[in-house]
């Protein structure tokens, strides 16, 4: 997959040209995402399928776009798209060299990695922009497969967790 292919990809999932479905917004949990990005740790959104996680993950960037004004400078990865076939740690560091080649975000840009255990190796990657400050780094996926042993004990110390639950009966009756 060349470089052009891969960004087109991007461009359907980020708000670099228009701005991506946001779904409901959750309060809650985009106040506790907000306090816990100043730490400048691995930010992890786990729960059940289905729960609002990529939802979630894209109003905190959008959240973040509005306070820190570019587009650019944030990378939303959606995992689970098909046109990201056979995703491992080379792939995501051709679509993250991809990203900093055609929009130059600033020094330290703001990514996103939805359903990031479709990635093999994701935790080695995510670990290492992590330490070398490079990014802030979301991810999200589901509750079995996200924190298994070996990615669990590679973030060991340098993540903060916030489990989604499907919205409560008295949220869907409010809208």
């Amino acid at each position: 997959m060349d470089k052009n292919e891969i960004y087109k990809i991007l461009e359907d999932w980020n708000f670099w040209k228009r701005k991506p479905e946001i779904g409901v917004k959750r309060d809650f949990y985009l106040h506790k995402l907000k306090r816990f990005l100043a730490t400048n740790q691995i930010l992890v959104i786990s729960g059940a399928r289905r729960s609002g996680k990529s939802f979630i993950m894209r109003q905190l960037a959008q959240e973040f776009i509005e306070k820190e004004g570019n587009k650019k400078d944030v990378l939303i990865v959606n995992s689970e798209d098909p046109r990201f076939s056979e995703l491992n740690v080379r792939t995501l560091e051709k679509i993250y060299e991809t990203y900093l080649e055609f929009l130059s975000p600033k020094d330290n840009p703001f990514v996103l990695l939805d359903e990031v255990q479709e990635i093999e190796g994701w935790e080695r990657w995510v670990g290492t922009m992590q330490e070398l400050r490079k990014t802030q780094i979301v991810v999200s996926g589901s509750n079995a497969k996200l924190l298994s042993k070996e990615p669990a004990t590679l973030l060991t110390g340098r993540h903060l967790e916030v489990v989604v639950f499907p919205l409560s009966f008295f949220r869907v009756f409010s809208f």
